[in-house]
C-alpha cells in the first residue's frame, strides 16, 4: 500500500499516484482512491492482492475510517494482538496533518520519499524510483509526522525486552508456548495458503497447525540437484498427510533469477541472494497455482536459539550473553530477514506472512530463560523448548528433533549460485568450485551495475545479459516508458 499526500496541485498528486501504481503492478491490479482533507490532496494506492477479503473484518488486513474531518487507512497484520497497533501500519490525515505510524512488529518494509510537492509513504521502495532521491526508512516503532510542510520522525513504540517471569517449571513454559502457537495461525484457517516448506520443525509445525483448517494447504519445497531437503520434505509431508509440490531448480534457472532478486531485494549480498533463490522459486510456483497467501516459518531461530553460534555463545560466554544475542537478533530480524523475504515473495506476486512473529509468540519467547532454549551436547541442542512445544502440539518427534541446515544449503541454492557463475560468466568458465565461490560477489555486483546503468554501461559485460535485459524491458513498461 502507498499513500501520496500533497498541498495545492491535485494534478501532481494524481500523476504521482498513477506512477506509483504502475511501478507496483507485480503486487496486483491497483486501485486508487482520491480524497481532500483540510487543504491536503490524498491518494491511496492499494493493489488487488492486498484487497482480497480473505480475513474477517476484525482482523483486517485493511481498515478505512473516512469522515468529513478525518481519513485513516490502516494495514493490519492478521495476527492476534491485544494491542493491535504493534502489528499495524496506520496513516492518518487530521487537522491538515499526516501521521504514518509503524508498529514495532510490522515486518514489511516502510519507506517515505519527499519532493517539493508531495510526500509518498509506501511499503515498497520501488514506488519511489524516479519520484525522488530523498528516500528514507521508517523503522518499527517509529511515527512520521508531516505538519505544515515540516516533516519529522519520532520513536514512539520501540520493541521492549520483557523481564524473565518466574515460570513454575520448564514444563509449564512448554505448555504455555503450546497454547499460544496455534493462535498465531488462527487468522488463516479459512484461507487457502501455501507453506514455504523444507521438512524442518519450523515449517512443519505451521503445516501441522494449518492441517486443522477447512481450507486448502499446499506445501512448496524447492529442490536442487544436491538438495538435502528432498527426503526430509517428502517424509514430513507424508506424515502430515498434506500435498507437497517440489519445485526443481538448476544453475540455468538460478542465473535467470539473479537480476530479479538483486532488484527485488535491493542488495547484492551473496548470502541474501542465496537465501532468496528457493523462496522466489517456491513463491513463483505457488502464485502460478493460485496460492497467493504464503506462510513462512521464519522467526524461531532468533526467538528460541536455532543457530550453531548460539550453542557456542552459551558454552563460552554463558546464558546472559546468549540472552543478549537473541534479543539483538530479534530486534533486527525485520531488516536482516523478514523485509528481504517479503520483498522476494511480493516480486513473485504473492503475500508473505510470518505467523511466529505474532506479538504473543515474541513476548513469550523473549521471556523464556536461555537455558531452556539451548542445551550444549543435548539431542537436540538448539530450539529445545520450541521443539518440545511442537511435539506437545502433535508434531512427529522425528520431524521436531531432526537437525536442519540453513535454507541456502539444504535446498542447494548456495552451490547452484556458484555453478550459475561458472556457466554463465566468461571469467568463471575455468574456475574450480572454490575459486568460483570467491568470484560470485563480484558477478552479483556487476549485474547490479548493469541494471543501474540501464544496460548501457561502457564496455562489454563479462556475463550473459539476456535475463537482465528482460528485466530492464519490464521496468521500462512499468515506468510507462
Amino acid at each position: 500500500m502507498s499513500i501520496v499526500v500533497g498541498r495545492g496541485d491535485e494534478a501532481v498528486v494524481e500523476d504521482t499516484a498513477r506512477y506509483v501504481a504502475r511501478r507496483l503492478t507485480r503486487r496486483g491490479t491497483p486501485e486508487i482512491s482520491f480524497y481532500t482533507r483540510e487543504g491536503l490532496q490524498v491518494a491511496v494506492v492499494i493493489h488487488r492482492h492486498e484487497r482480497r477479503g480473505y480475513l474477517s473484518p476484525l482482523l483486517g488486513p485493511w481498515v478505512f475510517d473516512d469522515s468529513d474531518d478525518r481519513l485513516s487507512v490502516t494495514m493490519r497484520w492478521p495476527l492476534p494482538d491485544e494491542d493491535a497497533t504493534r502489528t499495524n501500519l496506520c496513516h492518518q490525515i487530521e487537522n491538515g496533518r499526516l501521521t504514518s505510524a509503524r508498529g514495532n512488529l510490522f515486518m514489511w518494509r516502510v519507506h517515505y520519499g519527499l519532493t517539493s510537492d508531495v510526500v509518498v509513504v509506501t511499503h515498497d521502495p520501488f514506488a519511489l524510483e524516479n519520484v525522488t532521491d530523498d528516500v528514507h526508512r521508517l523503522e518499527p516503532g517509529e511515527r512520521l509526522v508531516l505538519d505544515d510542510g515540516i516533516i519529522g520522525v519520532q520513536e514512539v513504540q520501540p520493541l521492549q525486552k520483557p523481564a524473565h517471569p518466574r515460570f513454575d517449571s520448564e514444563q509449564n513454559a512448554v505448555a504455555l508456548l503450546a497454547a499460544v502457537l496455534p493462535r498465531c495461525l488462527s487468522p488463516f484457517y479459512g484461507v487457502d495458503v501455501g507453506v514455504l516448506f523444507s521438512g524442518g520443525v519450523d515449517s512443519s509445525l505451521i503445516a501441522l497447525l494449518r492441517s486443522h483448517s477447512n481450507a486448502r494447504t499446499i506445501l512448496f519445497a524447492v529442490i536442487g540437484p544436491d538438495s538435502r531437503d528432498v527426503d526430509a520434505s517428502q517424509r514430513a509431508a507424508e506424515k502430515l498427510n498434506l500435498n507437497l509440490v517440489t519445485v526443481p531448480i538448476d544453475h540455468h534457472i538460478v542465473w535467470e533469477m539473479l537480476p530479479e532478486l538483486i532488484y527485488a531485494t535491493g542488495t547484492t549480498s551473496q548470502m541474501d541472494i542465496a537465501i532468496s533463490i528457493p523462496m522466489y522459486a517456491a513463491a513463483r510456483e505457488a502464485v502460478k497455482r493460485g496460492f497467493v497467501t504464503l506462510l513462512s516459518g521464519q522467526g524461531p531461530d532468533e526467538l528460541f536459539g536455532g543457530y550453531a553460534h548460539h550453542v557456542k555463545i552459551l558454552r563460552e560466554r554463558g546464558p546472559e550473553a546468549l540472552d543478549e544475542t537473541l534479543w539483538s537478533q530479534v530486534s533486527t530480524t525485520h531488516r536482516n530477514n523478514l523485509e528481504r523475504d517479503e520483498a522476494v515473495v511480493a516480486w513473485a506476486g504473492g503475500e508473505l506472512w510470518f505467523p511466529y512473529v505474532a506479538p504473543e509468540v515474541v513476548d513469550l519467547a523473549l521471556s523464556i530463560p536461555p537455558l531452556w532454549k539451548v542445551d550444549p551436547g543435548g539431542k537436540p541442542e538448539r530450539k529445545v523448548i520450541f521443539r518440545r512445544a511442537a511435539v506437545a502440539l502433535g508434531l512427529d518427534r522425528e520431524i521436531a528433533e531432526a537437525p536442519k541446515s540453513a535454507a541456502q544449503f539444504s535446498s542447494g541454492s548456495d552451490r547452484l549460485l556458484i555453478e550459475a557463475v561458472r556457466h554463465h560468466c566468461r571469467s568463471g568458465e575455468n574456475l574450480s568450485l572454490r575459486r568460483a565461490r570467491r568470484h560470485v560477489q563480484d558477478v552479483l555486483d556487476d549485474i547490479a551495475r548493469y541494471l543501474h546503468s540501464g544496460g548501457v554501461e561502457g564496455g562489454e559485460p563479462g556475463f550473459d545479459t539476456s535475463a537482465a535485459d528482460r528485466l530492464l524491458a519490464e521496468l521500462d513498461r512499468m515506468r510507462g516508458a
